[in-house]
């Protein structure tokens, strides 16, 4: 049976305290979910989950359970399994680093839980970019990997709203492409969002051959405001320039036309129309 933290620190000190470091940390840093594993208490054992901030740092969740991953700095400077229903901490590592380490892992109570586990990122894909642009047939998702290791492939997920509901574009699986010593480069075409003035937002699902899947994102584009046919057309102030050198040329034209030879008349009268099908967008 579990037994109440030892160390007998009042309650509600520790909600301060925990209340002032959230408040004073630095900007969280970037991560992943964590998959933790052959620890010797198997309730400890699962994916853990981001769910917010703990002194700077990701904490990380187990779902349906009071354990979490986190980074605790009160007393030491270390990663540590903690168990928020009894206060006790289970696992521990003195590594400090800004994300959980592997190994190294040190059963913190009592002998009976271990062997202590390793701790390794549920997603086995290195992102190097994940980039989503507006064309003239629809939104364009772009993604590069570093490496893939047991990734069978990828699907696009879209959002009206950042923290909305995301439905799948993809109908079937993007296959992967890269392996462990080198990544691949990506690109899909989500044709259905080409509404003019829309905002979405797109996620990346990696899917393992395990059937383990990490989502990457979300990334934010805007259909231009314009129908199609205005893509490509000038904008405000190259067809202000465009109006001026009209102008100026069918002013020209007029006044010294019957003056020039007629080779000159006749490119002059060209170039006139040329600049009146650009304006129009043509």
């Amino acid at each position: 049976m579990k037994s109440a933290i030892g160390s007998g620190r009042p309650l509600f000190l520790a909600i301060v305290f925990t209340a002032v470091l959230e408040f004073l940390s630095p900007e969280a840093l970037p991560a992943a979910d964590y998959q933790v594993s052959g620890a010797g208490s198997a309730a400890v054992n699962g994916v853990y989950v981001e769910s917010g901030t703990y002194n700077g740092r990701p904490r990380y969740v187990l779902s349906g359970t009071d354990f979490e991953l986190r980074f605790n700095n009160w007393y030491y400077d270390r990663w540590e399994i903690w168990d928020t229903d009894w206060w006790e901490t289970y696992y521990y590592t003195d590594d400090a680093g800004d994300t959980p380490p592997s190994t190294g892992w040190g059963v913190e109570c009592c002998t009976a839980l271990a062997p202590a586990p390793t701790v390794q990122s549920s997603t086995l894909v290195e992102l190097a970019s994940f980039v989503a642009e507006a064309t003239e047939e629809g939104v364009l998702v772009k993604w590069e990997t570093a490496s893939e290791v047991e990734t069978a492939g990828f699907n696009v997920w879209r959002s009206a709203a950042a923290d909305g509901e995301y439905s799948k574009v993809n109908e079937s699986l993007i296959p992967a492409e890269g392996g462990a010593t080198q990544g691949a480069s990506y690109s899909f075409l989500d044709a259905s969002a080409l509404e003019p003035g829309s905002t979405w937002f797109y996620k990346l699902e990696e899917v393992e051959n395990s059937g383990a899947s990490a989502m990457h994102g979300p990334v934010e584009v805007t259909v231009p405001a314009e129908d199609a046919e205005s893509w490509g057309a000038p904008d405000s102030a190259e067809a202000s320039s465009i109006a001026d050198q009209d102008r100026e040329i069918s002013e020209g034209f007029n006044v010294f036309s019957m003056l020039l030879p007629p080779a000159a008349a006749i490119t002059l009268w060209r170039r006139r129309r040329r600049k009146e099908e650009i304006q129009r967008g043509e």
